[in-house]
């Protein structure tokens, strides 16, 4: 990485699965990688591997549509839970991309178990199994902070499990999982076939609306190309705006560009999650969940201090 740096490049790519088809970004012996890219200011492109590493992807377009994008936002996920993004704070965040939101416009991750379920409440899932999608992943953080909250002890009142999306629903129904996870378009897919209900959402979980996707840049770069982050912002706030207004247009448009492969009348139905016209971020959703994983899950090795690594003052005014 130093040498391309000496050779003029800004950056480099690196796979979501180090070792091929498997490994991890937060393994230890990549700590060289992350502290030369930190001190560095390298712009890194995390890439999903050919066919997520996961066999069962390679049928009905499922790579695309499903494989990358579960591949990536484990890999992303692990970075972020692992500390990595405290301990190389030569980032900022400096937009938002999509929040978990109550309401009845957008979507929230949903918990659901089966109909028949004695399950009423998060109480009665002690002894039970809940699927996420993997640990230390924002769905694994939402089940702990609702098992919590129920007076229940994660992995031992209940134990946490990982399970793909695609594999969710049929976990659940077949009784491998008390509880399971589920996103768009997977969240719609099964309730549309009955059997389930949902138990409570992401948002219900921690108690508040909160940050799910954010935009973050390298503070070197920040520095050094300031007119280009804020052109590229504008243009992003811009279009969420146009997507915001023009959601089924822009849905078709997305879809004929061939992003996503969900067929297009289900993808049109499916619910997003809540977006900011403007790209804010809700700064004190971050400072809770923060201090949530500091001091209830033990996640972070010590406090964090969010308004240290959040910076708006490239969005447009």
């Amino acid at each position: 990485l130093k040498e391309a740096h000496g050779q003029g490049f800004k950056g480099a790519m690196i796979g979501t699965q180090p070792k091929g088809k498997g490994g991890v970004l937060d393994d230890p012996s990549l700590l060289p990688f992350w502290e030369a890219a930190d001190s560095l200011g390298s712009i890194v492109f995390i890439h999903p591997v050919f066919e997520s590493g996961d066999d069962r992807v390679h049928d009905y377009g499922m790579a695309n549509a499903v494989g990358r994008i579960t591949d990536t936002l484990i890999a992303m996920s692990r970075l972020i839970y692992a500390g990595h993004v405290t301990r190389f704070a030569n980032i900022k965040i400096v937009a938002g991309i999509c929040l978990e939101a109550d309401g009845k416009d957008w979507f929230t991750t949903a918990y659901m178990v089966k109909d028949d379920a004695p399950v009423k409440s998060v109480k009665d899932l002690k002894g039970g199994t809940a699927g996420v999608l993997g640990f230390k992943t924002a769905t694994d953080l939402w089940v702990r902070a609702a098992l919590l909250d129920a007076g229940l002890t994660p992995d031992k009142d209940v134990k946490v499990v990982p399970i793909p999306f695609p594999a969710m629903g049929p976990a659940v129904r077949a009784d491998k999982v008390t509880l399971g996870t589920f996103v768009e378009p997977f969240y719609s897919a099964e309730a549309s076939k009955g059997g389930l209900r949902t138990l409570f959402t992401a948002v219900k979980a921690v108690g508040y609306d909160h940050e799910l996707l954010d935009l973050w840049f390298g503070e070197k770069f920040l520095k050094a190309q300031p007119d280009a982050v804020r052109a590229f912002l504008a243009d992003y706030a811009a279009v969420t705006r146009y997507y915001l207004a023009n959601q089924a247009q822009a849905k078709r448009d997305i879809h004929k560009a061939g992003f996503v492969r969900t067929p297009l009348e289900i993808y049109l139905k499916n619910a997003d999650w809540k977006r900011d016209p403007g790209a804010r971020v809700d700064i004190a959703s971050l400072r809770k969940l923060a201090v949530f994983m500091y001091e209830k899950l033990g996640w972070l090795e010590k406090p964090v201090n969010v308004d240290e690594m959040v910076d708006l003052g490239y969005l447009p005014r």
